[in-house]
């Protein structure tokens, strides 16, 4: 079945620095390197994980890191690259995928993850994204310091739990948004549908299809304005076509598609009709 579209050393040591990039990224001659330099200097370790029969790697390294602004980005972090096939790399950033670029905290936290090729302009876009993403983990664990539990502040709990989210650490996303969900009476009027927003969305992520269904359909319903309702409306469909209900997944996704706006919804929406129209026809 066609997959349907979804929120899309020294050469002793076996690490290379890397062709085309010699003179402009300044990269430590191993991961380890990286790493104290960043215990030192407070910034992240950009990691990428290339190897040689790799053609998106080569595609990398000659057309992104050359480019004068990822040059100029890069001095925001400690970069390291290794080829996982000569170098063991930790099973925690290693997915078998490559290129894979990490953005990690001195002490081992994934902040950020670029899973294959970006061009210059996109790639330094996420370079950015993931020193935001650092900021927003530090804030939620200072927030997680105070509480045992998140039952005990479930506005906090909320705050947390979304904070989470929007780094897409959806586990730990999990662990606090559920309380706030659950008890979001409790929370003020206004954090009612945006729990319930992040939650539905998170259950989604963690591949909770039912749940997810059962959360985000009662929040269109009444939210039918909010700005992320067309994102909700997509992963309910995405949850019906999980679930085997096709039917329910392309109208959702023909509703969106009909609507005409310019975006990223309406354009997978419209090529996923295309797709499910295609499976029901072959049925």
């Amino acid at each position: 079945m066609r997959k349907l579209i979804v929120l899309a050393a020294t050469a002793a040591l076996g690490l290379a620095v890397p062709a085309g990039a010699a003179e402009g990224i300044k990269w430590h001659t191993s991961l380890e390197e990286a790493v104290k330099a960043s215990e030192e200097s407070g910034k992240l370790v950009m990691l990428t994980l290339h190897t040689e029969w790799c053609g998106f790697c080569t595609k990398l390294e000659q057309e992104t890191w050359p480019a004068e602004a990822v040059i100029a980005k890069s001095a925001d972090f400690e970069c390291a690259s290794v080829d996982p096939e000569k170098t063991e790399v930790s099973d925690s950033y290693d997915d078998g995928s490559y290129p894979r670029t990490l953005f990690i905290r001195s002490d081992g936290e994934v902040v950020s993850v670029i899973p294959g090729f970006l061009p210059p302009e996109d790639f330094v876009a996420e370079m950015s994204q993931a020193t935001e993403n650092a900021g927003k983990l530090a804030e939620a664990e200072e927030l997680a310091k105070g509480l045992a539990k998140p039952e005990d502040d479930l506005p906090h709990a909320f705050k947390i739990g979304a904070l989470y989210a929007a780094i897409g650490r959806t586990k730990d996303a999990l662990l606090w948004l559920t309380p706030a969900y659950e008890g979001r009476e409790a929370l003020p009027e206004a954090d009612r549908g945006e729990v319930a927003l992040a939650y539905g969305l998170r259950l989604a992520a963690d591949l909770q299809h039912e749940k997810c269904l059962s959360v985000l359909q009662p929040f269109i319903e009444a939210h039918p304005a909010h700005e992320r309702a067309r994102e909700a409306r997509f992963t309910v469909g995405l949850a019906f076509a999980k679930t085997d209900k096709l039917t329910e997944a392309r109208d959702v996704w023909q509703a969106l598609a009909n609507e005409g706006q310019d975006d990223w919804v309406g354009k997978a929406s419209a090529r996923n009709v295309e797709i499910v129209n295609g499976i029901l026809q072959g049925q």
